[in-house]
This record gives structure tokens, C-alpha cells and sequence, in this order.
């Protein structure tokens, strides 16, 4: 390429006049092209873990997979206009791919390898909001905005490459690309599910417009060129509406767009501020006025994190339906309604982020059982999840969805910590889901730890299906800790709600520390320095019995329920292991910490259970080829697991023989890295440490290796 232009490799020299060398390699789904020189020295270091003054001029990264990435995509979106769901396995995948002429055992990541894709549902809650330009007959136009909170389940799709070493499961694997759908919504002025025809959803830091095009009199308009213009970088993406009207501008970088669209015998119409955002879709529906070329419609978008805008000519405004789902939960108990129509809120301040944990529930005969809990005073939706057996070990799963919702309520989301001094203009949103205007007074309390920057009422009226926005500026003047702030909305319909906001001082924490060792009474001296801020200082005092107390105290510090790949799952576990060591036959002393330490352990090594492989070893995910290190971590797990719980002996006896079966005749166990194949120095670490584990394991029997 370069001989073309008329450069010559061998004729390039660095400022030093020596000739540069060109390192070609893969980083990810990366070719990547670096530049060197070598430096003042003139000597290119061989060891390239010592650089010395070598250095890299200019490298370039070309992305291998997209031509592949963009088929892909492509293919996913034909198989789910025509199948209404996205697939859910390989097989699925590869039935999909062959409909468009893609044979999925021929795609292959940068070295070569075959790809292979795993598989995730999960649902998250979002605004959907409709901005529209309408009119009566010889009026101006003027702006609607409806706001509709809707649930959405999400169908992911991740192509995967094995890495450098081709092996399935290994810590070098990554995604190549992240395809997914939006399978279903619901509204909550329709109770019913609806299947989603949008564009594949994008992950990273690109999002995407979708929608479709129409007359006024709801007809599509095929062959329409869109132009989306990045207002940051000027950057324009285009594309044309299909047959059916619809159209997908995808991997735009996130940001504000001017959208165009140009139909002939149509005016041109413009949407401002069209909002795109990271791994999300911007649904943007237009209804084109039929004209002169040279006519244009200009619509202004407002941000939202998915935005769904038409415009047209309409004489009058549908009413918001309230009906929502079967399973609604109103948040309006408490509420005592006053003469004259104003109504005093309940105040709203739990908002746990799990509602109900019950780790065991009995049912009757019939199968049946009763849990009462308090609802939280989050507006959202619930996933409700069961697990259940059958006394001879039949397992079913059952998920509902509870939503708790009020028409009318604030959201009030402050930063959660703030630094004394701070000075902030706090956003609050009211919601106004009722099919009448709302007029309400705003209020926000005045505490100890703020000084409010302007008044502490307003008065604010939200339409019907419409949302408005208050500022209230305040400034951090005291240290506090969960400090409470309370935001009251009073009128026909009325809400309060309250969120806990820490001021930290504006300075740097010091920490000082003393310790003694005494017997009927003893004396700690602490100097404060003169420059401490006022009534920052705090002071914590701790008798420890005996060293192994103090001890003792950080370990249960560190108990948690096991989670993660195979190595998490052992290192979460562990410390529930030396509690239950330590306790010993004294653990009637303290029952519910040994206890919870027992529980976790039978839990973790359960867990563990499923990261192994039929051979013996174990893998970081349950998957591809098992691991050295980590099966002698397992194995070391399992032998000192054994003193506490039941531990299957054949397991531990065919871990021992799987690590035995991977040493070299030398002796050795090799560590090897993807980037430069066997690390000596690591294969050295990797020896002794599953020498000792075997040596400390116990065959079956009791005899010592």
C-alpha cells in the first residue's frame, strides 16, 4: 500500500536516522500495527518486558470483526421480525444465521478460531416518553409530552472468541460483539405485553435510532433518506426507510442529533436535539406533511432514556388511560383528603434495593403458602422469583412481577454524598399520570446541614400525562451523616418523599490510632491538630480480651454468601472456614456465627461442585478446559473443608489424580500465559504451591502423598 503512494519501508528513518521496525499483532478483536524506533541507543530491546528507550511512534488498531459484526446484526434482525423472539442457543443461532446465507461454524475471531456464544434475559424498567407537535384547525402548534413507564425484557446475544490460546472458558476470552432485542413491553396504559419491532440493541458507547415513517393519513413512506447529523462532531449517519416505513440508525456514538428525512412530494422534516444514548435506542416516528421540496417542519426533542417523538396535525389529545397491570400495588394508603380538596401525603423513605429475602418457606399440603412483607416505597417494578422442591427433589421456578405505582408522585434523586461548601441546583420531577391538570405546592424542608440558594416553595401545575421540572439550590454548610431531605408536593393529589444525603468536611480524613495492653485500667494519649476542622473529630473505643479476639473480629468482618466464578466462590468462602476452624468444639458459644459461617461454607462448596470437570479439574466457569492453579486452590479447599462439613471423598481423590496426570517428567507444572506462552518464573510458583497442596492432602483412606 505504501509502494503505491510512492514510501518506501526500508527508506523511513526515526531522528536518529536508524530504520524503524513494524510489530504486527492482535489485541482483542483488534489487528493492531505499531511503529517502533529504537531510541537514543539505537538498539531495539529484545526482552519486551524492558523497553529501555525503545518507543512507539504511531499504531494503528483495525477492527477485524466488523464486517462480520454488521451480518450479524443484520441476520438477528431478520430472524426476529419474522420469528418474534431472538435465539436462545447455538443451535437457534446457527438455524438463524443459515435463513441469510451465514454459516455460524465459519465465523472465526482474529487468530482463526471458531467462535461460540453464551446467552442472557433480564429485564429493566424505563420512561417512555412522546413528544408531539398538534393542532387545531388554523392554530399554532404547540407541544405535548406523554410519559409512559413501561418495563422492557432485553434478549442478549454474545459472540465470544476464545482467545489466543483457542480454549473455551479461559481468562483471555472476550466478547466480540453484543447482539440483543427488546422482546417485550409492557405500558401502564396497556395491560397487555407487546412485541417490540426495533433495531438490535447496541452495548458500549453507541446507541441507535429507530422508528418509521408515515403520511398523515397513517400510510408508510418507503425509500425516505434519513440523515442523522452528530451536533457535537458534525459527523452524519444515513440510511433509508424499507418498504414497511421503518428504518434503524445503529452504532451511533452517543450525543444529540439533528435528524433530517427527505421523501419526494413531501415537506422536509427536522427533529433538534434528538437525544441517542450508550446501549440504548431512541424510537423517533415521523409523520411527513405532504409539499414543496423546499418546506420544512422543525420539531424539538426533549432527553429521556428512550424517546419516542412524532409529529403531525391532530385535533384533539386522547386521553391517558390509568388501567395498568393485573398485578399493581398503589402506593396512595395513608393519604387523609382535607376540605377544599387538598389531601395530605404519606411520606416515602423506604427504598431497599432487594424487598423480601426468605431463604425457607413451608407450604401446605396443596402446595400453598403465605408471605407478608411491607412494600417498599420505590415506584417500580418488583421481579418476584420461587424456587421450590418437592420432598423427593423436584424442582419448579416461578417468576411474577409486582408493580407498585401512585399517579401522581415526585422523584427526588439527590447525590448521595456531597463535600461541605458544595453548592448544587437539585432537579425535581413531578409525574402527573391522572387524566386532569395537577396544581401543586412544592416545598422542600429546610434542615440544619443546607442553606437553601432561593426560596423554599413553588407552585407548579403538571398537565395531564405530562411531567414538569423544579430547581431547588441549596449549599452543603455542616459535616453530617445520612442527613434526611424532604420533598413535599401538596394539592388534589399530594406526595412526600425523603432520601438520606452524607456531607462529608471539606478536607482530608486523618486517622489516628493508639493501642496498650493493660490490666485494671490504662491511658491513651491521640494528639488533634490545631488545623482540625470543628466538630469533625469522632473517636471509637475497643477492648479485645485476647489477640486472636482482635483477629477473629476482621475475619467475621469478611464472611459473605459465596459467589462468582470457581476462584471467587473459594475466596468468599474461605473466611467462613477459619471461623468454623477456629471456634472448634467451642462453637456452642457463639451459635449464630457458627451458624451463618457453616451455612456459607455448605453453600460454597456446593457452588463449587459446578465449576468441575468430568476429568477431575476444575474451570473458572464450568466451561472449556480446567485450570492447574485453580484446581490445586479447589483441591486445597476441599481438604481443609473436609474437617467441617461432609465432603465427598471421590471428588477429592479425583482432583488429586487429575493434578498428578498434569505433571511433567521433570517434575514440573507449567504456567502458561496467553500473551508469551510458558512463564518460567511462574511455572516455578505454580509448582510448589500444588507440590504442597498435594503433600498436604490425605488420599482416601488417610494415608499422607
Amino acid at each position: 500500500e505504501l509502494l503505491r503512494e510512492g514510501v518506501g519501508l526500508n527508506r523511513l528513518r526515526d531522528p536518529w536516522g536508524k530504520p524503524y521496525i513494524f510489530e504486527f499483532g492482535i489485541n482483542n478483536a483488534y489487528f493492531t500495527v505499531n511503529v517502533k524506533s529504537a531510541g537514543p541507543d539505537g538498539r531495539f530491546e529484545i526482552d519486551s518486558r524492558h523497553a529501555g528507550d525503545d518507543f512507539i511512534v504511531w499504531r494503528a488498531m483495525i477492527d477485524s470483526f466488523q464486517d462480520t459484526r454488521a451480518k450479524l446484526d443484520d441476520a438477528i434482525s431478520k430472524y426476529f421480525r419474522a420469528a418474534s423472539r431472538v435465539s436462545g442457543n447455538e443451535n437457534e443461532l446457527a438455524q438463524a444465521l443459515s435463513q441469510v446465507g451465514i454459516d455460524w461454524a465459519s465465523v472465526r475471531d482474529p487468530w482463526g478460531h471458531r467462535c461460540y456464544a453464551t446467552f442472557r434475559s433480564e429485564a429493566r424498567y424505563i420512561d417512555q416518553v412522546t413528544i408531539q407537535s398538534y393542532a387545531r384547525y388554523n392554530e399554532t402548534p404547540k407541544q405535548k409530552t406523554e410519559i409512559t413507564s413501561i418495563p422492557e425484557q432485553v434478549n442478549y446475544i454474545f459472540v465470544r472468541s476464545a482467545g489466543a490460546d483457542g480454549k473455551e472458558g479461559t481468562e483471555d476470552d472476550f466478547n466480540l460483539t453484543t447482539l440483543s432485542r427488546i422482546a417485550a413491553e409492557s405500558a401502564g396504559k396497556s395491560a397487555a405485553a407487546k412485541v417490540l419491532q426495533r433495531a438490535s440493541t447496541v452495548s458500549g458507547a453507541t446507541g441507535a435510532i429507530t422508528g418509521s415513517v408515515a403520511d398523515s393519513n397513517d400510510a408508510v413512506i418507503a425509500n425516505t433518506k434519513i440523515i442523522a447529523t452528530n451536533k457535537a462532531s458534525s459527523i452524519s449517519f444515513e440510511t433509508q426507510s424499507r418498504d414497511d416505513g421503518r428504518y434503524s440508525l445503529i452504532n451511533l456514538p452517543a450525543g444529540l442529533y439533528e435528524v433530517q428525512f427527505h421523501a419526494t412530494g413531501f415537506s422536509r422534516t427536522v427533529f433538534t436535539d434528538v437525544p441517542v444514548f450508550s446501549s440504548n435506542i431512541t424510537l423517533l416516528n415521523a409523520t411527513l406533511s405532504v409539499g414543496a421540496v423546499s418546506e420544512m417542519v422543525t420539531v424539538a426533542a426533549g432527553g429521556a432514556p428512550i424517546v419516542e417523538t412524532s409529529q403531525s396535525q391532530i385535533s384533539r389529545i386522547a386521553e391517558l388511560p390509568l388501567n395498568g397491570r393485573n398485578s399493581l400495588a398503589k402506593l396512595g394508603a395513608g393519604v387523609v383528603t382535607k376540605p377544599g380538596g387538598i389531601s395530605t401525603p404519606r411520606l416515602r423513605e423506604y427504598f431497599p434495593e432487594t424487598l423480601v429475602w426468605q431463604p425457607s418457606i413451608e407450604t401446605d399440603a396443596q402446595g400453598r403458602a403465605q408471605l407478608k412483607f411491607k412494600l417498599a416505597d420505590n415506584i417500580t417494578t418488583w421481579k418476584v422469583g420461587v424456587v421450590a422442591s418437592t420432598i423427593d427433589g423436584e424442582i419448579g421456578l416461578a417468576e411474577k412481577e409486582l408493580r407498585a405505582f401512585q399517579p401522581f408522585f415526585i422523584e427526588h434523586d439527590p447525590p448521595r454524598v456531597l463535600t461541605e461548601g458544595d453548592e448544587i441546583m437539585l432537579p425535581v420531577v413531578l409525574r402527573n399520570y391522572l387524566d386532569k391538570s395537577q396544581a401543586v405546592d412544592l416545598e422542600i424542608k429546610p434542615e440544619k446541614w443546607f442553606a437553601l440558594l432561593g426560596p423554599s416553595r413553588k407552585r407548579s401545575e403538571i398537565a395531564p400525562g405530562d411531567s414538569t421540572r423544579e430547581l431547588f439550590g441549596f449549599r452543603a454548610i455542616a459535616p453530617m451523616v445520612d442527613g434526611r431531605q424532604r420533598i413535599t408536593a401538596t394539592g388534589e393529589e399530594s406526595d412526600s418523599i425523603e432520601k438520606p444525603i452524607s456531607v462529608h468536611p471539606d478536607g482530608q480524613e486523618m486517622i489516628d490510632s493508639a493501642s496498650q495492653v493493660f490490666n485494671d485500667s490504662g491511658t491513651l494519649e491521640l494528639t488533634i491538630p490545631a488545623t482540625a476542622i470543628t466538630n469533625t473529630t469522632r473517636a471509637e473505643l475497643k477492648i479485645y480480651p485476647n489477640l486472636m479476639a482482635h483477629i477473629f473480629e476482621g475475619v467475621e468482618a469478611i464472611m459473605q454468601r459465596p459467589y462468582g466464578c470457581a476462584e471467587q466462590t473459594i475466596s468468599s468462602t474461605y473466611p467462613s472456614l477459619m471461623v468454623l476452624r477456629y471456634h472448634g468444639r467451642r462453637a456452642e458459644d457463639f451459635p449464630a456465627i457458627a451458624e451463618r459461617a457453616r451455612r456459607y461454607l455448605q453453600a460454597g462448596y456446593e457452588r463449587l461442585l459446578n465449576y468441575r470437570n468430568e476429568n477431575g479439574g476444575f474451570s473458572y466457569w464450568g466451561r472449556g478446559d480446567a485450570d492447574l492453579a485453580l484446581t490445586g486452590y479447589a483441591l486445597r479447599f476441599l481438604n481443609d473443608a473436609r474437617e467441617l462439613i461432609a465432603i465427598d471423598e471421590d471428588v477429592i481423590q479425583e482432583t488429586r489424580e487429575w493434578l498428578i496426570k498434569q505433571q511433567r517428567q521433570d517434575g514440573s507444572w507449567p504456567a502458561h500465559s496467553w500473551s508469551v506462552g510458558e512463564d518460567k518464573t511462574r511455572t516455578l510458583s505454580l509448582t510448589s504451591f500444588i507440590a504442597r497442596v498435594l503433600a498436604s492432602a490425605t488420599k482416601t483412606g488417610g494415608d499422607k502423598t
